[in-house]
């Protein structure tokens, strides 16, 4: 029976070793460009995934260029600096993939919350300003709000979600849950 723990010590302490050992090797403090190197393969990966993840945004008929969110201004919580190459146009849908979540002011995104906006509901027009949908006909809660196409804004980019509506003197005032800012790359439109 001794023999059986003595074997299974030895056996303990070389798997030990092989899951330690590369652990081990990364931490040694003369090894630390092995640990650079690591840490900016995590980041290369993360980055991957957004990009990719921003590719699958279902608007393949538009073109855009890829931008960075690099700084949000502190004073202005919904204005946003775009980091490219490429200087943008004034008033260029900006989206990520969720949908419409801004329009350009030079290489600054400005969010849709501080923007009017012409709007669609399945085929209902109206205007969204401050996250609130004004429309003149009944919509329901969890219908998706589109871009109309009025304006210099291509249509049917989506601007999120109605969360709920209240009549005032025949017209519906709705709140909308509007796409989040939550990558740090978007799509400008061209």
């Amino acid at each position: 029976m001794k023999k059986i723990y003595k074997y299974l010590y030895y056996i303990i302490i070389i798997l030990l070793f092989l899951f330690l050992e590369p652990l081990i090797s990364i931490l040694k403090v003369n090894d630390s460009s092995n640990v650079i190197n690591k840490v900016l393969e995590l980041q290369v990966n993360d980055l991957k995934e957004e990009v990719e993840m921003l590719s699958n945004i279902d608007y393949q008929d538009y073109n855009y260029i890829l931008a960075k969110i690099s700084i949000k201004n502190l004073y202005d919580s919904n204005v946003y600096f775009l980091d490219s190459k490429e200087k943008f146009a004034n008033n260029l849908a900006v989206i990520n993939n969720h949908g419409l979540i801004g329009i350009t002011k030079e290489n600054y995104m400005q969010s849709i919350k501080d923007i009017n906006l012409s709007i669609r509901i399945n085929n209902n027009y109206g205007f969204l300003k401050n996250s609130i949908a004004y429309m003149d006909n009944e919509v329901q809660i969890n219908d998706i709000v589109y871009t109309s196409g009025l304006t210099s804004i291509p249509s049917m980019l989506k601007v999120g979600t109605i969360k709920e509506c209240i009549e005032k003197n025949n017209k519906w005032e709705c709140l909308v849950n509007i796409n989040p800012i939550d990558n740090s790359y978007v799509g400008v439109l061209k």
